[in-house]
């Protein structure tokens, strides 16, 4: 039976028909796989009347990750930063991606206020770098290079404290957040305290010369607050000379300390 079916075509119309055949089954596949992409391409949409659970108010959640040195216990540092946060209404810590982004939940925004009013927070000398939660924002986005950290200007001259002389400085650092209120009625003080945000890449400034119009300049010196690890090398944040990547681009004759461990407040 084969011979007599295989007679009937010569060897090149065999060719012909098989190439045809494969073309068919090719365009049936494709038109499968056309299927489904449209089935996956194609939006569900979700009435918000049925959607269920409680709703967020992502006013008062925040993303956060850390700058580390070393892996870290979510649980304990969950307990440990609680422990200081003392939320009222209480708050949790959701570790997300490789456990190293975590979303910090509150439940009242006046838990929310006194936990930023209180950092910048660590854990295990870690630095917690914080961003406001936005509703559809991927956090693998996020840009967490900066950080809210109260930093004290040392060496006024008498009469220089001023509300003026911390935003100016403070927008040098960075951005100006504040300045504490227990100095802003006495322009006698030698010493301030200013909040900026910071950015944790560049390096902190260690000083600045200020001076007014006819008179000789003076150095200010800075320290930073609740700042645990800081590289003396390059004074950077988030991690220590030994663990510096910098160290492979230089040889030991070009490596100094231009920052020490006064730029740290005790």
């Amino acid at each position: 039976m084969q011979q007599c079916l295989a007679s009937l075509f010569s060897q090149q119309e065999r060719k012909f028909w098989s190439a045809k055949l494969l073309l068919f089954c090719k365009m049936d596949q494709g038109l499968q796989n056309l299927s489904i992409r449209e089935k996956e391409d194609a939006e569900f949409v979700i009435p918000t009347e049925e959607i269920q659970g409680e709703a967020i108010n992502y006013d008062i959640c925040l993303y956060s990750k850390l700058i580390r040195e070393r892996v870290i216990n979510a649980k304990a540092m969950e307990q440990m930063l609680l422990s200081f946060w003392h939320p009222m209404r209480g708050a949790y810590i959701k570790p997300l991606i490789d456990n190293n982004i975590y979303i910090i939940q509150f439940y009242h925004h006046i838990d929310l206020k006194k936990m930023l009013a209180g950092g910048p927070w660590s854990f295990n000398k870690c630095i917690m770098l914080i961003h406001q939660w936005k509703e559809g924002k991927n956090p693998m986005d996020i840009d967490f290079t900066h950080i809210d950290v109260w930093v004290q200007f040392h060496g006024l001259p008498m009469g220089f404290a001023s509300e003026t002389l911390a935003r100016n400085i403070g927008n040098v650092m960075g951005t100006y957040l504040d300045y504490n209120s227990t100095f802003r009625r006495n322009s006698w003080n030698n010493y301030m305290r200013v909040r900026a945000q910071i950015n944790v890449e560049e390096p902190l400034i260690r000083k600045k010369i200020i001076r007014k119009q006819g008179a000789e300049p003076t150095v200010i010196t800075f320290n930073y607050e609740r700042l645990p690890l800081i590289c003396y090398l390059y004074g950077i944040i988030g991690h220590t000379e030994t663990n510096c990547r910098k160290l492979l681009e230089r040889s030991e004759e070009e490596i100094s300390r231009e920052w020490t461990g006064g730029i740290s407040a005790r």
